[in-house]
């Protein structure tokens, strides 16, 4: 990957902290290939917990970074809640201390039919269950230490099974693809495009079919509206007040979707 330090003016820096989640499929690489400007670095272990991220906050009181995208442990904030808080502290921490922006990435629940919500120790019994969890878990993290939320387990339950690979709780092309694209937007505000030929061997219609649901579906999930590709709120926005495209006047406010 790319040397972050070497970016050109305009780039946008990005490292990527996480595990076998973020590592299956090189998911930064798939992000930064979904746009221009985009330059990656990932630290990832197999199954490490952000707590474990000794490397990473070196990496980041290096610098050189515009944005970090952390990624916990697939159970760690359920099964190990506050070892999840100190680790998340501690790495936004470094992150601004070396100015760098925080953007948490919220994995996705099991496959349904997963042993783990037959155990009564985990907490969980389903996949919608696991995945308000989740998000509870990295919202909280968001509240407390800072920074923006990929809701990237939310989307998932848009979709169906085929975002899991065999074992159920691993990524496949797909689920990498459309997480890949959730980050995407995330980082930029923009919808991603899958240039030809497509990553991770999807057909190039089926891969941006996919990239532009995420896109829109983390626009709904927020609760804003797509406009050519960008999320906007009606209610304030005065490029697009009340409805896409209907810009206010020099001077005048977007008020609950009328310029005033």
């Amino acid at each position: 990957m790319a040397d972050a330090g070497s970016a050109d003016a305009g780039t946008l820096r990005v490292l990527f902290v996480g595990n076998s989640y973020t590592a299956t499929n090189d998911l930064p690489a798939v992000v930064a290939a979904l746009g221009p400007r985009l330059e990656v670095e990932a630290v990832v272990m197999p199954g490490a917990r952000l707590i474990d991220q000794v490397s990473a906050r070196q990496r980041l009181g290096d610098g050189g970074f515009d944005v970090v995208v952390l990624q916990g442990q697939s159970l760690e904030p359920i099964l190990g809640t506050d070892d999840f808080y100190v680790g998340a502290s501690t790495l936004s921490r470094a992150a601004r201390e070396g100015h760098t922006r925080t953007l948490w990435f919220q994995t996705w629940a099991r496959r349904a039919g997963d042993p783990l919500y037959s155990d009564p120790m985990s907490g969980v019994h389903d996949p919608e269950e696991m995945t308000r969890k989740l998000h509870d878990r990295y919202h909280t993290a968001q509240l407390l230490f800072g920074g923006e939320l990929a809701d990237v387990g939310n989307i998932w339950q848009r979709f169906g099974p085929e975002l899991y690979a065999s074992d159920g709780s691993h990524p496949s092309a797909e689920g990498t693809l459309v997480s890949a694209c959730v980050i995407y937007t995330a980082l930029t505000g923009n919808a991603g495009t899958v240039r030809e030929p497509a990553r991770l061997g999807l057909p190039g219609t089926r891969a941006q079919e996919l990239c532009d649901l995420a896109s829109s579906s983390r626009c709904l999930y927020s609760g804003g509206t797509l406009c050519d590709f960008h999320c906007v709120d009606f209610g304030t926005d005065p490029e697009h007040c009340g409805a896409c495209a209907t810009r206010c006047a020099a001077g005048l406010a977007c008020v609950d979707g009328k310029c005033t």
